[in-house]
């Protein structure tokens, strides 16, 4: 199985973005299951043009009886929504042998004999929040807050 993340797609390197990604991917032509964890917009920004490249290459990969799983990050949001709910339902419709799997809420999966559990990122927590005593999220939230970090602020906005 093949893990990668935070691909942040951008514009002006779309191209190279994919094309190393492809290239690494090459090197294991064995590897059936591959893994994208988040993060696939450049930092909150949605460029549809770059975004769909990348869709296509998902397709490209699916089209080569890949398992493609890819993972809603928190960089992957706009308002309520993932960036993939469109792209969903085409690529859903394109994708004949149903091994493109969009993964929006906590799952398991079974894949390559192993047992792994899914953590996208989520808006709606309270489904979700962890119930124990030492785990405060609003404390996060103020740390972040406070923050004199612009980036952290954003996530504190976002969260």
């Amino acid at each position: 199985m093949l893990v990668i993340w935070d691909i942040h797609i951008h514009p002006r390197y779309s191209n190279n973005i994919i094309d190393m990604i492809r290239s690494y991917i090459n090197i294991y032509p064995n590897e059936k299951n591959i893994i994208f964890m988040g993060d696939y917009v450049y930092h909150f920004s949605y460029h549809r043009v770059s975004l769909l490249a990348l869709l296509d290459f998902f397709l490209e990969l699916a089209k080569q009886n890949k398992e493609i799983y890819i993972l809603a990050g928190n960089h992957d949001w706009l308002g309520q929504h993932f960036v993939y709910t469109e792209a969903e339902k085409i690529l859903n419709h394109n994708n004949k042998s149903n091994n493109i799997h969009f993964i929006t809420k906590p799952c398991i999966k079974y894949i390559d004999n192993e047992t792994i559990i899914f953590l996208p990122y989520i808006l709606n927590w309270s489904e979700y929040t962890p119930k124990s005593d030492w785990y405060e999220f609003s404390t996060s939230l103020r740390v972040c807050q406070d923050s004199k970090n612009v980036q952290i602020q954003s996530s504190y906005k976002l969260n």
